[in-house]
């Protein structure tokens, strides 16, 4: 782990994709197949407005320090840090749950809440470094219990009790990229973009 990356200055877009490798065919009849090739990971573009390369130097020194693709870090998404749903309580994983399952059963969100999370909230468990994404919105009952559908399925097996992150969820992730472009522009004054990808 190569530290965390910083929040200062925060990006001026920051975009967020699955990937999830797939192989299509189809036959002389037109017939569709598919099959999954591969594990989920998730990309992210980050881009600076032209600022003083004062400003910029935290970024591009933190990221020259990742040596290429070598590096990991973790990182807190702006624009996803919060949800978009009420996401309070301490939830926690309730009982043990297989690889490739889809939904998670967690309990003590605050009770009886409506939208404690909503579709595309995303969220972490403790002692596992993927990123979910919720794919509906969820409510909680009067025990602060409900079950929520992810993408993608479960990467690997839970035991129970773990707990379940939806605040300010840390993505780790290295650069997809060994080559580091600042793009200077006078007076004195550049750019950054990079593209991430995440670790497992």
């Amino acid at each position: 782990m190569s530290g965390i990356f910083p929040t200062d200055p925060a990006p001026a877009t920051a975009t967020l994709d699955s990937n999830q490798p797939t192989a299509v065919d189809y036959s002389e009849s037109a017939k569709r197949q598919s099959r999954i090739l591969g594990g989920h990971l998730w990309l992210v573009k980050l881009s600076w407005s032209r600022m003083t390369r004062a400003m910029l130097a935290p970024i591009f020194s933190f990221a020259n320090k990742q040596r290429g693709r070598f590096g990991e870090f973790t990182i807190v998404l702006p624009n996803y840090a919060t949800p978009n749903g009420v996401g309070t309580g301490s939830p926690t994983i309730v009982g043990a749950h297989a690889a490739g399952v889809e939904s998670l059963s967690v309990t003590a969100f605050t009770f009886s809440t409506t939208g404690i999370l909503k579709d595309q909230d995303i969220l972490s468990i403790a002692g596992h470094t993927k990123v979910y994404m919720c794919t509906a919105d969820v409510n909680s009952d009067g025990a602060g219990a409900t079950a929520i559908p992810i993408t993608p399925p479960l990467i690997e097996a839970l035991v129970g009790s773990e707990v379940v992150t939806v605040n300010d969820v840390a993505f780790t992730m290295s650069i997809d990229d060994d080559i580091l472009s600042w793009k200077g522009s006078a007076p004195n004054m550049a750019t950054v973009s990079l593209n991430l990808k995440e670790s497992l």
